[in-house]
């Protein structure tokens, strides 16, 4: 099946007694927060901000 506006821009539906909701846009990046950590890269070494 080949991708449409709707089934791109549909972030998600959700399903009620009398109605169904449609929620447009792309879902944010979730990522965790890094403490006192640098990171280089996606698949870079880590390296502590002390050293």
């Amino acid at each position: 099946m080949t991708p449409t506006a709707f089934t791109r821009e549909t972030f998600a539906m959700a399903f009620y007694d009398s109605m169904i909701v449609f929620e447009k846009g792309q879902p944010l990046r979730k990522t965790a927060p890094a403490i006192g950590v640098e990171r280089k890269g996606l698949f870079g070494a880590a390296k502590t901000l002390e050293g």
